[in-house]
């Protein structure tokens, strides 16, 4: 059952401080930074990545995202699946969590992965919040492309990484890259209550009471 809800029930929701959003999309769109914007609307900010950090091993000093990144790897790198795996049991444990404490107006900034985790878990989402999808315009994906390569952070490839009879690694990462996003956009699109275009979302940059509202009017 997904969450559904008119103009008013949204509106009563933040009132009563009981309104929870789950923001979805690939790193590097932008979800971070308006999850954090909505900080000064009075929201409490769960971020998934920053939750899974510490908890990869008792061994292994990891203090944020870029830590895992490195830790994590390339899809071609040596150990690399079993750090998938890894990375997705405490990735869908962190975020059960989450929901879990959903006890005021809360935004939870999840992973680009979230797609990957289990079909339980989906639905406690789509029942305990309105899943929110930042959309990357296609015309964004080399300039994404760009940003992963300068600063890796962790990557949850599936099958979507696959290299090429003489094709190099770089190269097969460069080509498989967009075809993930592409991936990902769909399921993306399926999973979530609103879609906010890139367009809305730089009009909407640094304004976080316009882009909840841009949220309020995609619903009704």
């Amino acid at each position: 059952m997904r969450m559904r809800m008119t103009r008013r029930e949204f509106d009563r929701r933040f009132a009563e401080n009981v309104l929870a959003f789950a923001f979805i999309g690939m790193s590097g769109v932008g979800k971070t930074h308006q999850a954090k914007q909505f900080i000064s609307l009075g929201f409490r900010y769960i971020s998934c990545d920053d939750l899974i950090a510490p908890r990869i091993s008792s061994m292994t000093k990891l203090r944020n995202v870029t830590d895992v990144g490195i830790w994590m790897g390339q899809p071609y790198s040596k150990g690399y699946r079993e750090r998938e795996r890894r990375f997705l049991e405490l990735e869908e444990e962190v975020t059960r969590e989450a929901l879990g404490n959903i006890k005021e107006n809360t935004v939870i900034d999840t992973t680009g992965s979230v797609i990957y985790l289990s079909e339980a878990l989906h639905q406690r989402l789509k029942e305990n919040s309105i899943i929110v999808y930042f959309k990357t315009a296609p015309e964004m994906y080399k300039h994404m492309l760009k940003i992963y390569l300068d600063n890796p952070k962790p990557v949850v490839w599936g099958d979507s990484f696959r290299l090429k009879k003489g094709e190099d690694e770089r190269a097969a990462l460069e080509r498989s890259y967009p075809e993930l996003l592409e991936f990902r956009a769909k399921k993306y699109q399926e999973f979530a209550d609103v879609t906010i275009s890139h367009e809305v979302l730089q009009e909407n940059w640094d304004d976080a009471e316009r882009l909840l509202r841009a949220i309020q009017d995609s619903l009704t």
